[in-house]
């Protein structure tokens, strides 16, 4: 084969080759134009589907910001209602301690306890069995030795009674009883006898019966009509003093007590120590404030204010028409009096005197107990323990004729009671800031620390009564005769019957016959003046 047949055999060749790599590459084209056309379907598939989830998550996130701000105004509401409900709980803790309050816990008189109430005792058990201790002496019904003396004497009347043959041997047995009886007594003047106030009417009451009926109607806290009953039926009808009569008596005598009065005032004056309280009385009277007449209502009734300055033997009682410091320099007795006085934390007394004033310890421990019942907290369990503690001590010391309690045991006491105070400030971060309860919680807290000094002046000082139930004590007749009579009608009906009751109270502290010291008042016979 030649060269030119080789060459034109190559180029055949080479024209079959380059046709097989045309027909390949026109082959591989439409291939890639087919798949490129299915990429790009699938890519606007793609691209739909990726403008679809963008959408979605668009709304998806609008959907999140929504919840979001939902999330916080929620939160928001939350917190606002959980400071409520912090509030409501504490006013229902709050009026749920109110409700409880009784007189073992707050100030409250127990006559407010109810009928139905337990009787609150606030004294510490001595262990021992109830009733008569080893020992103990009995008590029985016998003469007195003043009823001995008049039986010997023939001052009582002896009516004896025969049980049996008398000719044989007795046994006596005594029966003591009263007999009221009316005594007419007629008074004959003859000429030139000059007749006294008290007879000058044909037919006049004597002053047995009127210090009987006065005597009833102060001590026995019976009302006017009551009295009048009483001496009625113990007379079978032959007595019958009107309800006004007996208010007449009552005049009478407290017209004639200013020199007893001032007998009194003068005592309260001169003792070292002097107990101080105030309580409301309701009449439908009162002073007005220019003293020129009478404040008059109907159907309703003003709280006037009486007041005791009251010692071991002397009760002064006062009447104002208004709680305030008018009334207190009206009464005259503060604003000279040089001694040491306790109350029950009534500041307007702190501005008479020098702080030389304790402070109704009986008063704080029932606050003490109020607070433990509403918070559960240490402080107020411990303070109360830590004040009768205190009182043990101090009468321990008085039985030992001990006059004063030593520096040592005193600073002890002092540091505890700082160290409890102390306490009480970290408790009370338990609390809620706008809670009802750490209010009152603190405010106590405050006056411990405040007036330590004055709460512990029993202590320093032995002639200084741990409480201020000397004038409790002399205040209680008032809500007897308030549940009684309910109010008094008139201002002076109120200032007499107070001054009686002064008088009465005194006269029963000192162990003087209350009925002879009206008689001798009647009689203008000095009793203590």
């Amino acid at each position: 084969m030649t060269t030119l047949q080789l060459k034109e055999r190559k180029i055949a060749d080479l024209k079959v080759t380059c046709h097989n790599l045309e027909a390949r590459h026109r082959n591989e084209r439409e291939l890639w134009k087919e798949q490129d056309t299915n990429r790009l379907k699938k890519i606007g598939k793609l691209t739909d589907l990726i403008v679809m989830l963008q959408q979605h998550i668009a709304k998806i996130e609008a959907s999140c910001e929504a919840l979001i701000a939902e999330k916080s105004e929620i939160m928001k509401i939350n917190k606002q209602l959980e400071a409520v409900i912090a509030r409501q709980a504490d006013l229902i803790a709050t009026l749920q301690g109110r409700l409880t309050q009784n007189s073992s816990n707050s100030s409250r008189p127990s006559s407010t306890d109810g009928l139905k109430s337990v009787i609150h005792n606030s004294r510490v058990t001595s262990g021992k069995k109830p009733g008569g201790q080893i020992g103990h002496e009995g008590h029985g019904l016998s003469m007195t030795e003043q009823l001995k003396e008049e039986l010997a004497s023939g001052g009582v009347n002896v009516e004896v009674v025969e049980h049996g043959n008398p000719e044989l041997d007795y046994i006596t047995k005594y029966e003591l009883d009263v007999c009221l009886t009316v005594v007419v007594k007629e008074h004959r003047f003859h000429e030139g006898e000059a007749i006294p106030d008290n007879l000058q009417n044909p037919v006049n009451y004597g002053i047995d019966l009127k210090a009987l009926s006065v005597y009833l109607s102060t001590e026995g806290l019976m009302s006017a009509q009551r009295v009048s009953e009483f001496v009625k039926i113990m007379t079978g009808g032959m007595l019958t003093p009107s309800k006004a009569t007996i208010l007449a008596f009552q005049g009478e005598v407290s017209g004639k007590l200013a020199d007893e009065v001032e007998a009194i005032r003068e005592s309260v004056m001169i003792s070292p120590v002097l107990n101080v309280d105030e309580t409301p009385i309701k009449c439908t009277q009162r002073l007005a404030k220019n003293g020129d007449f009478m404040d008059t209502v109907k159907g309703t009734t003003y709280n006037l204010c009486v007041r005791t300055y009251s010692t071991k033997d002397t009760v002064h009682l006062t009447l104002n028409p208004r709680k305030d410091d008018a009334g207190v320099e009206a009464d005259g007795i503060l604003p000279a009096y040089a001694g040491r006085k306790v109350h029950d934390h009534d500041k307007k007394f702190f501005k008479y005197g020098s702080m030389e004033q304790g402070e109704c310890n009986a008063h704080v421990g029932r606050y003490l107990k109020e607070i433990d019942e509403l918070t559960k907290h240490e402080w107020p369990m411990k303070m109360g323990k830590l004040l009768l503690d205190i009182l043990r001590h101090k009468k321990l010391d008085i039985a030992n004729n001990r006059n004063a309690m030593e520096d040592e045991s005193f600073k002890r006491y002092s540091d505890e009671y700082d160290a409890i105070l102390n306490l009480g400030k970290k408790e009370i971060d338990r609390l809620n800031p706008k809670s009802i309860i750490r209010r009152k919680t603190q405010n106590l807290l405050s006056r411990l620390e405040q007036y330590k000094y004055n709460h512990l002046l029993f202590a320093k000082d032995y002639s200084v009564p741990y409480s201020n139930n000397e004038a409790e004590r002399d205040f209680r007749w008032i809500k007897v005769h308030q549940k009684v009579s309910g109010c008094h009608r008139s201002y002076r009906g109120a200032g007499t019957m107070i001054r009686l009751m002064s008088f009465t109270r005194t006269l029963k502290k000192r162990k003087i016959p209350i009925f002879e010291g009206l008689k001798s008042v009647l009689q203008r016979i000095p009793v203590l003046a």
